[in-house]
């Protein structure tokens, strides 16, 4: 059997010390699988944007470390804004790492790889007076597109659970 390629994004630096955390504990647990449960994976940490003394607290948890360049990264945020498309990256800037998935990703794209998206909660629909209007909607097509095009995807709590059952039937 050969083995997956599943590569991980982690896009943040110290003040997003929670995305720290998820990413870091994610991959301590993918560690924690026994040897054989392991033998068919090959884990990359997809780096972007990352400070460096941060993505050194990874290296010893991945195969390998993809860092993607801060002008890749620039041209991304710049694409997303113009086009008001909230992908992550462009999946032509991995396409020579041939992943089988990549987790969390957002694409409507019918990209070359299997992804996984997150969503964490519902807030913005819950506490709609905590959200401005354009985040609002950034993260109502964040999950439209994630529940229309994601091959999995991860919720953060029950109660995600239930709203994304009852926003996206």
């Amino acid at each position: 059997m050969n083995k997956k390629n599943i590569g991980i994004i982690f896009q943040g630096n110290h003040e997003w010390i929670a995305g720290f955390f998820y990413i870091k504990n994610l991959l301590v647990a993918i560690n924690s699988l026994s040897q054989d449960e392991k033998k068919n994976i090959s884990l990359s940490l997809i780096a972007i944007n990352v400070e460096k003394n941060m993505l050194e607290l990874f290296r010893n948890l991945v195969d390998q470390v993809v860092e993607i360049p801060i002008w890749k990264w620039l041209i991304q945020k710049g694409k997303n804004r113009l086009l008001k498309n909230p992908s992550i990256l462009d999946y032509r800037f991995l396409k020579d790492y041939k992943f089988d998935f990549i987790y969390p990703y957002i694409s409507s794209d019918n990209v070359p790889f299997a992804w996984g998206g997150w969503i964490p909660d519902f807030q913005h629909i819950h506490f709609p007076n905590y959200f401005s209007k354009r985040e609002i909607q950034i993260r109502d097509l964040i999950f439209s597109k994630i529940a229309k095009y994601a091959s999995t995807i991860i919720l953060s709590s029950n109660m995600a659970k239930k709203d994304f059952c009852r926003l996206y039937p």
